[in-house]
């Protein structure tokens, strides 16, 4: 084949990929969306969360937010962006269309669905580099992307900046096949782009890392009695394939990166010391995988008639069921089964049963039965309690399957023998991949709803105010708590003012919920409380600057309760 044919055939499969992306894009991420982007994907909590956090970085960026690590929320309270993930990674997406003229909300659905198509993108270009069918690499990165358990985590959109995984594990894999260091530089790089787009991903990343790491000397054709060997001979062979100069600079590169996750965490670090939250080994067992959470997928309308069979043992999971939504749909299981029975050829068979052992050690790693579980003696670690929400180890768990599922349909695609069976096969699955996630029930709520809800609020708004003013919203119990909490903080954002409310995965000592007007003085009491000042003043003065928004007026009372 010329060189030119080689090119052309690039190109045309680049073509196949990227048709049934826009297929997948249209009928999973924007249809959901409503005619003229009327929806928001989650609800009013969550996603508004991230809303927030998103655009608090655009404003520190161009300077109407003052602090980065000190949000408008919660105020008084320092370091409340390390209350949650930060975006860091994945922020200057949103900050492009922000200045692009997007609104907030718009823009915000603008960097939701660029996280499906750079997933997407990561996940083929990645399957390509095998050398991959263009119809197996559209069913792996179809099934990355698109999947039911990302769908499930509709509520936590952040998670979805994953393109990372593919790149971080590739590089890995390069390093262990190339020995040269600017792959070790290329996975530290991804990987700690990935923490930077959210912690949970890049926690769960170098868990199954760390698994392959111990896995790679298994696969290597020499003795029992060199495996010890292995990483210290591949490491100093990096060494010698490559010049100093070269070599020093990966160096420090590696350095670099390492210096940049450190600073990453040790606002957290400083934040976990000085408010000293709570970690419950109760609550994060709830949120461990048992083996039922693998046949959950509550929204799915395909799922349901088998899911009804089952139904007596999922019904067990209750605590948490939103995030036990870990069922990986029909096709991927089926392609599980059969590579699992059909020792199919390919050569990248040794790499893709790497992986998929890695990911079963994750299984078993996380698995919670009958309430025994290895991964407390992780949880016990110090910083590790700070991940609760282990079920999302799926979303990291999906790449080793996606490898797996794409080699197996490539081999199936290469059969000689009536090849259209194969080729009818692999389509077959392919559009069922694309089925199960288009016909789900995604969580949405209306865009115009949402931004009326902080014009009436403006609406409220006394024309006399102090100075400095310190907004305060509050319901009568007819709202849920984290919607009006999160009222507040948006509409603070658009009045350039701080605000008492404050919603998101921690929150200070005594934190109450946002009912009644006594809330004021609780808050500013517990704040006076956490800052161990001698300042008789601060409560009084706090108090007098507060403006209080809700169904009825609010009579602030000078004494500090």
């Amino acid at each position: 084949m010329t060189k030119s044919h080689s090119i052309m055939g690039d190109v045309l499969g680049w073509v196949e990929i990227l048709v049934i992306f826009a297929i997948c894009f249209w009928l999973i991420v924007v249809r959901p969306l409503g005619p003229n982007l009327s929806q928001i994907p989650g609800d009013l909590g969550s996603t508004r969360t991230n809303t927030f956090i998103l655009e608090h970085d655009y404003r520190w960026i161009t300077g109407q937010d003052p602090s980065l690590w000190d949000t408008p929320a919660f105020y008084p309270y320092p370091q409340t962006l390390t209350y949650s993930d930060n975006h860091f990674g994945s922020m200057f997406f949103y900050d492009a269309f922000r200045v692009s003229g997007l609104d907030r909300e718009t823009a915000l659905q603008a960097w939701y669905m660029l996280s499906y198509f750079l997933s997407f993108i990561a996940a083929a270009y990645v399957l390509k580099k095998f050398e991959l069918k263009p119809l197996a690499v559209a069913l792996g990165a179809a099934f990355f992307t698109f999947g039911l358990p990302v769908l499930g985590q509709e509520n936590h959109i952040q998670l979805f900046y994953r393109f990372c995984v593919p790149l971080t594990c590739y590089a890995f894999w390069q390093f262990s096949q190339k020995q040269q260091f600017k792959y070790l530089v290329l996975t530290l790089f991804w990987l700690v782009w990935q923490f930077y787009l959210t912690i949970y991903i890049g926690y769960f990343l170098s868990i199954l890392l760390f698994a392959i790491t111990v896995g790679l000397p298994f696969i290597q054709k020499i003795s029992l009695g060199n495996i010890l060997l292995y990483w210290p001979r591949l490491i100093k062979k990096a060494w010698q394939n490559s010049k100093i100069s070269t070599n020093v600079l990966s160096l420090l590169l590696i350095a670099a990166f390492l210096l940049a996750l450190v600073a990453l965490f040790r606002p957290y670090e400083l934040a976990s010391k000085t408010y000293r939250f709570p970690r419950s080994w109760t609550d994060a067992s709830e949120m461990l995988p048992r083996v039922q959470s693998y046949f959950i997928a509550d929204n799915d309308i395909l799922w349901q008639p088998f899911a009804s069979i089952i139904a007596p043992l999922t019904a067990k999971i209750v605590q948490y069921r939103w995030e036990h939504q870990l069922f990986i749909g029909i096709p991927a299981i089926i392609l599980l089964v059969v590579g699992f029975l059909w020792r199919f050829r390919s050569p990248h068979r040794k790499m893709v049963f790497l992986f998929i052992a890695a990911a079963a050690i994750l299984v078993l790693l996380t698995l919670n039965i009958k309430g025994h579980t290895v991964y407390k003696f992780l949880w016990a670690l110090p910083g590790f309690s700070s991940i609760r929400a282990i079920t999302r180890v799926i979303l990291v768990m999906m790449w080793p399957i996606t490898l797996f599922i794409s080699v197996e349909a490539d081999a199936l695609l290469r059969i000689s023998v009536k090849p259209y069976i194969f080729t009818s096969l692999v389509i077959l699955l392919l559009g069922l991949t694309v089925a199960e996630s288009t016909f789900y029930n995604h969580q949405t709520f209306s865009k115009a709803d949402a931004q009326a809800r902080l014009q009436n609020l403006k609406a409220q708004i006394p024309t006399t105010l102090p100075k400095d003013p310190i907004l305060y919203v509050w319901n009568s119990g007819k709202d849920p708590d984290y919607a009006t909490e999160l009222d507040g903080m948006l509409l603070s954002q658009d009045l350039d003012w701080p605000t008492l409310d404050g919603y998101s995965g921690n929150a200070p000592s005594g934190w109450g919920v946002a009912t009644t007007c006594d809330q004021v003085s609780v808050r500013i009491k517990n704040y006076v409380n956490f800052a161990r000042t001698k300042d008789p003043t601060l409560y009084t003065d706090l108090l007098s600057r507060v403006v209080p928004i809700g169904p009825e007026k609010c009579d602030l009372s000078a004494q500090m309760p």
